[in-house]
């Protein structure tokens, strides 16, 4: 019997999928390749299910022999090494961003005679329709932190846009900064608005597809209440700076006992020099923060913070990354020092940042 290679993320599973499964179980026996959860971060989304619920699902299904787990987005090296006579896919990869994956699966399958069979697209359904709706629940219901935690383990690189205005809030999902989409939005107040108007809360979660934080930079006497409030939202956190944590101990205390303070993320940017102080002399506000970010300018000040991580990481397991002051004087490159996992968060309120802003006003056009 024709061994059938199928590749799928399955997420949410839908009619789509069994409809591709049923016509390639027509050719053989089934065996599906799971992608990783890293697998489908790393060019998708962060799964909304993880990868032991999905291969429990996948399993069980009626037109599935086997799966095995595929962590390349590509299923080409998995078709080279078990040359199964028969690849299936959907044909909605002939166009758009897919099509270097088809060019590599049909170079494979042409090495050693393999079939490619194009199943024609289920119109009407879609994960990506899914998930949206999804994670509209989510963050209605309170979730946002948990999503983007999940964001933050799943991928290497976590990306985060830094705005100060509602209006920038709706389009930050679709720009992207070196070809990678953001995951995460910093919304910061200006110094015209009030961090306590409630409605400046809801409409930054109604309106954002991905997770939201509040930065109360500039804003340190009002960090409880910032708290309390985008924890009625269902905010993924609240974002501040070392040293407002670190003057007054009285501040710490007040976040501790806020409502909301465990069910949010504590986003923390501090300097570099302020990193290698931390360990040592404030281990009770290090055992707080859920992410902490050095702001950097410069490679030196990029090298300076990364020891300063590598201290911090041994001792802890919150992430750690960083907050590009400028991307005229550093790039998201000058970042990748080691294989660590990190966090980046960019901003379009910086001089030097008008490629963000040109990207916003083009998906605004």
């Amino acid at each position: 019997m024709n061994t059938v290679y199928v590749a799928m993320c399955a997420d949410v599973i839908h009619r789509g999928h069994i409809n591709l499964l049923k016509n390639a179980a027509q050719h053989g026996r089934v065996v599906v390749g799971l992608l990783s959860d890293s697998a489908v971060a790393s060019f998708k989304r962060v799964p909304f299910m993880a990868y032991q619920d999905r291969l429990s699902v996948v399993q069980n299904l009626r037109y599935v022999d086997e799966v095995i787990q595929q962590d390349a987005t590509t299923p080409a090296p998995y078709i080279e090494q078990m040359q199964p006579e028969v690849f299936v896919h959907g044909d909605d990869w002939c166009n758009g961003r897919e099509t270097f994956v088809r060019d590599s699966v049909v170079a494979a399958l042409d090495a050693y005679g393999g079939k490619l069979v194009e199943v024609p697209y289920t119109k009407g359904v879609s994960s990506t329709s899914l998930q949206t709706r999804l994670r509209r629940h989510e963050i209605e219901t309170g979730h946002g932190s948990k999503r983007l935690s999940a964001i933050l383990k799943s991928k290497k690189i976590s990306r985060g846009c830094s705005v100060k205005s509602l209006t920038d809030v709706p389009d930050i999902g679709a720009v992207k900064v070196e070809r990678k989409s953001f995951d995460f939005i910093s919304f910061g107040f200006s110094p015209s608005t009030d961090p306590r108007d409630m409605n400046l809360y809801f409409e930054a979660v109604k309106f954002a597809e991905i997770p939201v934080l509040f930065d109360c930079r500039g804003h340190s006497a009002y960090i409880k209440e910032v708290l309390e409030r985008s924890h009625i939202v269902g905010s993924a956190g609240f974002h501040v700076d070392l040293k407002a944590l670190m003057q007054d101990e009285d501040v710490l205390e007040s976040l501790l006992e806020a409502t909301g303070f465990d069910s949010q993320l504590l986003v923390v940017t501090a300097t570099p020099s302020e990193l290698s102080k931390l360990l040592s002399s404030s281990p009770k506000v290090l055992d707080c923060i859920d992410v902490l970010l050095a702001r950097v300018e410069t490679k030196e000040e990029a090298r300076s913070a990364d020891q300063g991580f590598r201290n911090i990481c041994s001792a802890t397991s919150i992430a750690t990354g960083y907050e590009i002051a400028n991307p005229k004087l550093i790039s998201e490159d000058a970042l990748h020092v080691d294989d660590r996992s990190f966090v980046v968060l960019h901003s379009v309120d910086v001089p030097g940042a008008t490629t963000l802003l040109e990207q916003i006003q083009t998906v605004r056009t």
